[in-house]
């Protein structure tokens, strides 16, 4: 599995762990606003941090975090399609949403560093939403995914959220964006520890807690 994630689509944003500068991803999102008349009618996210205009578009995203998508390529498969692949991987839940605990632990870990890593996490640790499913079995699967535009719709979707949840979304995408784009503006000394991987992340893979309802029970043979 780490072989497969070092070589595959999104190895780029996984592998890269820039100085996340606190002070720049709150003023992002303290005053983003959508344009959804902007570049290739397809909208961006505008914003200002000390005074500089900020525009955050799909196409922006493809290429600072080099996913290696297109603009026309899907965000969603057919239900048919992902349950077969499901199915393949021994998945003991329903479907549409997928219940990460109901993965055999091979799934569950890829599951799991998606869910940190690029997904929005709008439903939590352990429901994985149809549009995290549809990118979870095209990644596995090697299908064409526009993982670009998954980002860019999580961040649409973040900025209509609740004012307290913004600063958590994406603040290492955010920074490796202002970093390469937007260089000149100045940075403080706050920086923020990203743990997104530390221990404490993985322990919410176990499947021991007292609050786990749901677990895998391994009634078939992988596959």
């Amino acid at each position: 599995m780490i072989m497969g994630l070092n070589n595959c689509r999104i190895s780029h944003v996984l592998r890269s762990n820039p100085f996340v500068f606190k002070d720049l991803i709150v003023d992002f999102w303290k005053n983003a606003s959508v344009n959804n008349k902007g570049e290739g009618g397809v909208g961006n996210i505008e914003s200002v941090i000390k005074g500089i205009n900020i525009v955050i578009s799909e196409q922006i995203i493809r290429d600072v975090l080099e996913f290696g998508d297109a603009l026309k390529l899907p965000t969603k498969y057919p239900s048919s399609k992902v349950k077969e692949v499901l199915e393949k991987m021994c998945y003991e839940g329903t479907y549409p949403p997928t219940i990460k605990k109901q993965r055999p632990p091979y799934w569950r870990f890829l599951a799991h560093y998606f869910i940190i890593c690029i997904s929005g996490r709008k439903s939590g640790f352990d429901e994985i939403s149809q549009t995290a499913t549809s990118a979870i079995v095209a990644l596995s699967m090697n299908w064409d995914y526009n993982f670009s535009k998954f980002v860019f719709e999580e961040m649409n979707r973040n900025h209509q959220g609740k004012k307290k949840d913004q600063f958590l979304m994406y603040p290492r995408f955010l920074q490796m964006i202002l970093n390469e784009k937007y260089s000149q503006i100045e940075r403080s000394s706050n920086t923020l520890e990203m743990k997104a991987l530390g221990p404490s992340t993985f322990g919410l893979m176990k499947q021991s807690r007292k609050t786990t309802k749901i677990t895998f029970q391994g009634a078939r043979e992988l596959v």
